[in-house]
């Protein structure tokens, strides 16, 4: 049975990506053909920029640029000059693929942005000369067009949230806010319980550079180690780094009691992290941990 619900929960993580990436092409594909049956043009304006940011945000740069074609080409094909349209949009997506793979702080979400509009006023310059052969001939409103899709970028920021909320996934933007110490629960588990945050800490220093050995999840696992203790909040002088002096209040109760106190440590840390709202994949690593 145990094995069957493993399965049962890999499959259903693995629909939600899915259902993600068709949904996000969905959006791109569909306002694509509702401008193109009224004003050509104007579809230069839509951010196709927008897609494999989220897409590179999310999930890995193969998946990235895989999804990001076959959207381009579902595009190109009712596209006016559909070469031109077509190299352009694909040049934008390498341009953010290695521009956001492995950075996630938001700066980078703003560079992308300019690197975006600077990719679109490169390439349609170059096609234009070939075209036209003289600078003064190119037609500007373009370069407008292109300012605006490159703006219109930035809505990834909020789009990001709210599709991690929707499809419960986690990203390293929401990794980096919650591995701040300064954040309620890191700070409260410093009060109560120093040691064990000092605990926490080299934990996660250890799962930070084993990950980085093997090519794992870095963030997830520093974060997911400084919030797997924090159960030890509800009676921290029971645990020994907590201890300060030569008592142990373990020697005045029962060894069924003192057991009990330290299993309960997990159940105390997954309500506290529910209450605080952590996401399950943080809330893993608490249950998990022993």
């Amino acid at each position: 049975l145990a094995k069957n619900s493993n399965v049962f929960v890999t499959n259903f993580n693995e629909m939600k990506k899915i259902n993600l990436i068709l949904l996000l092409m969905i959006l791109t594909i569909l306002p694509s053909y509702l401008i193109l049956t009224r004003e050509a043009a104007l579809v230069y304006l839509l951010p196709f920029g927008l897609l494999p940011i989220i897409l590179i945000t999310f999930f890995d740069s193969r998946t990235t640029v895989l999804v990001h074609l076959l959207t381009i080409f579902l595009v190109a094909i009712v596209v006016p000059n559909a070469f031109q349209f077509a190299f352009l949009q694909l040049i934008v997506g390498y341009v953010v693929v290695f521009s956001l793979d492995k950075h996630s702080r938001r700066f980078y979400f703003f560079r992308t942005s300019g690197l975006i509009f600077l990719t679109y006023l490169i390439v349609y310059i170059g096609f234009s000369l070939i075209q036209v052969s003289e600078f003064g001939l190119i037609d500007t409103t373009m370069i407008w067009l292109f300012a605006l899709s490159a703006a219109l970028t930035l809505l990834a920021l909020p789009l990001i949230y709210f599709f991690e909320r929707i499809f419960g996934q986690i990203t390293d933007l929401t990794l980096l806010e919650l591995s701040n110490t300064n954040s309620p629960l890191l700070r409260e588990l410093a009060s109560k319980a120093p040691g064990t945050f000092q605990h926490s800490m080299q934990v996660a220093n250890f799962a930070e550079e084993a990950l980085y050995a093997i090519g794992g999840n870095v963030m997830l696992a520093r974060t997911g180690a400084l919030y797997h203790d924090i159960g030890k909040m509800q009676n921290p002088y029971y645990f020994i780094e907590n201890q300060m002096g030569s008592y142990n209040p373990h020697d005045d109760i029962t060894p069924v009691e003192s057991a009990g106190i330290i299993i309960d440590h997990v159940i105390f840390g997954i309500e506290m992290a529910r209450k605080a709202k952590l996401p399950e994949q943080i809330i893993d690593f608490i249950r998990t941990h022993h």
